[in-house]
């Protein structure tokens, strides 16, 4: 399961499934970075973090997240987040979420995404994903997906994945990670992250959230 988790970011920002992340993390108490996480390669000014009265982010940046009345994401910047009569995400910005009648994301503005018969993402736009014969993730693209005798992912592309002696994420190809105390991610590579007094992260870079979630996902943070 731990794998999955650890694969999800890749695979999400791989297919820009901004819809799909929008509905997971809206319904869950635990909303830490989701509303950072399909800003990867938007500019914003600086990379501060903040939070409202009821810690759910309110602000990365220049780009202010508003939430409606029933606690769901409805703007981010500049986007309008829309919601269909079953609760699904509709439209975000000017770009539209289709959905098949299994309830599951077909299309994404220009971006269609495709299903085998066992229900699994086979391809979305141009990027066809592979899995191996424990259904595990093989490719994504170009990048191929290789695991160790421990079935934990061992390598992304060309970005090898090491860890530590208590089964956390150590390195990702050359960026060093390293923890607090408190078992929570310090630093990767040159890029320290910054926590404020309640344990919320307070400032990150935004090109690094992908390799944060991933860690975190990992670890069962």
């Amino acid at each position: 399961m731990r794998k999955l988790l650890f694969l999800l970011p890749v695979l999400f920002f791989s297919i820009n499934a901004q819809a799909q992340l929008i509905e997971r993390f809206s319904t869950s108490e635990n909303k830490l970075l989701m509303e950072l996480l399909f800003l990867r390669g938007t500019k914003i000014d600086n990379n501060r973090i903040e939070y409202d009265i009821h810690n759910r982010i309110s602000r990365v940046g220049d780009k202010r997240i508003e939430y409606d009345i029933h606690d769901r994401v409805s703007q981010i910047g500049d986007e309008r987040v829309e919601y269909d009569i079953n609760d699904k995400v509709r439209q975000i910005g000017d770009k539209r979420i289709d959905y098949d009648i299994n309830g599951r994301v077909r299309q994404i503005g220009d971006k269609w995404i495709d299903y085998d018969i066992n229900g699994r993402v086979r391809q979305i736009g141009d990027k066809r994903i592979d899995y191996d014969i424990n259904d595990r993730v093989r490719q994504i693209g170009d990048k191929r997906i290789e695991y160790d005798i421990n079935d934990r992912v061992r390598q992304i592309g060309d970005k090898r994945i090491y860890y530590d002696i208590n089964d956390r994420v150590c390195q990702i190809g050359n960026e060093r990670i390293e923890y607090d105390i408190n078992g929570k991610v310090r630093q990767i590579g040159d890029k320290r992250i910054e926590y404020d007094i309640n344990g919320k992260v307070r400032q990150i870079e935004t090109d690094y959230l992908l390799l944060y979630k991933m860690i975190e996902n990992y670890n069962g943070k």
